[in-house]
């Protein structure tokens, strides 16, 4: 396959011209990459409106991951899902709030038509945004703040996005979760939630415009009740809570999106499959933070089915190419689903932007665009080779007493607990051995494997596990507290909180305040409090399980 981006990098770097152009290493060598970084010079594209060399990068990732689009981020998923959410408001606003009318000339006036119709007719995707001639904008579309039902394991970035956004969020609370890092929900779960605001929204329109009355606020009369409540009591009145809620507490209306993150940090990987059917059924677009999964598109099918979300009915996803792809760390990717590629595709790139730097590091753009040649002719069999070997290591572990975890392909999760050992200290003796893991918590500890481990790696952690088998056995095992989330109370917007004034407390006096930013203990791992909820006792009782001692509150 071909390689654009890195074969023209090559030939201008060969060719030994005078950079009179940014970085200013000038391609002298510091520490051996110099050569091959450079910036947006004559011929080398521009990622946010590619055209050239990325461009054709981008497409060759597309073919191979079976995607209508792909897009390169330097700025590795956490860029990725702050744009897939802002891609996907900003359709379903053009879906809720705007409405074709066949006489632009009257807008006041204008028919409604078929919501089917397409948005605006010109065949120039990057016109589609300003056919304001064509629109009007129907404001009582929408009864309350635009959310995102999500499995609470959440990245920080997606709570970020949320805030920056002003969107709310809707969390599917786990049934049954031992770690922070699971919170695995299933098509049931969105089908039962889904079906359950359905019937709300079932509401004639002279209702609605009751509600919109009803809940419309002045911002200088919310602003001055939040100067004059204290700490602890601050409490959103009733119309404020519909504002958020809706009618009676309950959403009257469907979310913009389903939020799914999968595989998690523990290497469980949710049903996409039948969750996507869910959501298509709604007609509400699945994201996915596949940033752990990157690899899942070129396993083996008969053996593992399509398990990469873009496979699997995902209208839009990340995939974080750093983390299980020969790419240097920042690299990532945007996959749109080929269903969604009108919708989504044409406004990837520019929302990207808004969230990133306009210096994007070539250096990444060129592993990933050399990745491409490596998928196209070795990764399906080394990934073979790697997973048969895993499999075999895994064998030798458990037969020297190491529980091990049900996991994703390039996993292996050590139950530390069973072991009588905290994880912590767990790597700590690994790195005895020469072994550096992904992550540790109380609980866990996480070891991330790919094709380019070599056969030592395979035989220190073997030797680690023969070594250690009697200390082990010797020891007790540890009986992990039961972590039960209750559903939080939101007392403030995502937004309003994160941007309001904090002071940091220690969490033993945090009881009653509210959380003015997400607090966790990985990513990804469930959010123990996020920004504007109310923080009670059990949060409390988690913060301090998970040795975390302090918490920014709003404070006024």
């Amino acid at each position: 396959m071909e390689t654009p981006i890195c074969d023209f990098v090559k030939e201008y770097a060969d060719n030994g011209f005078s950079r009179f152009h940014m970085p200013g290493h000038k391609g002298r060598k510091f520490i051996g990459c110099e050569k091959y970084d450079i910036t947006e010079i004559d011929g080398a594209d521009v990622l946010s409106h590619a055209d050239g060399i990325i461009k054709k990068s981008q497409e060759n990732a597309a073919k191979l991951f079976g995607s209508g689009a792909s897009f390169y981020s330097t700025e590795g998923s956490s860029q990725c899902i702050k744009t897939m959410l802002a891609v996907v408001f900003a359709d379903y606003r053009r879906k809720f709030l705007y409405e074709k009318t066949d006489k632009p000339e009257n807008l006041s006036e204008a028919k409604k038509t078929d919501k089917s119709e397409k948005l605006c007719e010109n065949k120039n995707t990057s016109a589609r945004p300003f056919c304001e001639n064509e629109i009007i904008e129907k404001p009582e579309a929408i009864t309350e703040r635009a959310y995102v039902l999500a499995a609470r394991n959440v990245h920080k970035s997606m709570i970020d996005a949320l805030a920056l956004l002003d969107l709310d969020v809707e969390f599917i609370y786990p049934k049954d979760a031992d770690s922070i890092c699971v919170s695995m929900v299933t098509p049931a779960d969105i089908m039962e939630y889904l079906e359950k605001v359905s019937d709300n929204t079932e509401i004639k329109t002279e209702e609605v415009k009751k509600i919109l009355d009803i809940a419309e606020i002045k911002t200088e009369e919310v602003e001055r009740k939040s100067d004059n409540a204290e700490r602890d009591d601050i409490k959103l009145s009733d119309t404020e809570r519909k504002n958020i809620c809706g009618k009676d507490n309950k959403r009257n209306m469907l979310p913009m999106a389903v939020y799914i993150t999968s595989p998690d940090y523990l290497g469980n990987t949710a049903d996409i499959e039948g969750i996507s059917k869910v959501c298509e059924k709604y007609d509400i677009p699945l994201i996915v933070d596949n940033a752990h999964g990157a690899y899942q598109a070129f396993l083996d099918e008969e053996k593992y089915g399509n398990i990469h979300p873009i496979k699997s009915g995902a209208a839009i996803c990340c995939d974080s190419a750093h983390k299980t792809l020969p790419v240097l760390t920042g690299g990532a990717y945007i996959h749109v689903s080929r269903k969604y590629k009108e919708r989504f595709a044409p406004y990837v790139a520019s929302y990207m932007t808004m969230f990133g730097s306009t210096s994007p590091s070539y250096l990444i753009m060129q592993s990933l665009d050399m990745c491409n040649r490596y998928i196209d002719e070795k990764i399906r069999h080394e990934l073979s080779e790697c997973i048969g070997r895993i499999e075999k290591t895994k064998k030798v572990l458990v037969e020297n007493n190491v529980k091990l975890m049900e996991t994703e392909p390039l996993k292996i999760v050590i139950d530390t607990a069973a072991a009588g050992m905290e994880g912590g200290k767990l790597a700590e003796e690994l790195r005895k051995y020469k072994i550096e893991c992904e992550y540790a918590d109380k609980y866990f500890v996480v070891l991330m494997i790919t094709p380019q481990n070599d056969e030592k790696d395979f035989e220190r952690l073997e030797k680690w596990a023969v070594k250690t088998k009697y200390k082990r056995v010797a020891k007790k095992k540890i009986e992990p507290k039961k972590l039960i989330l209750h559903r939080a109370e939101r007392v403030m917007s995502i937004r309003k909180a994160a941007f309001s004034p904090y002071r940091k407390i220690k969490v033993s006096d945090a009881g009653g305040s509210i959380c003015a930013s997400q607090t966790i203990a990985c990513p990804p791992a469930i959010p123990i409090a996020v920004c504007g909820e109310r923080i009670d006792q059990n949060m409390i009782s988690i913060f301090e399980e998970y040795g975390i001692d302090y918490v920014n509150v709003v404070s006024y």
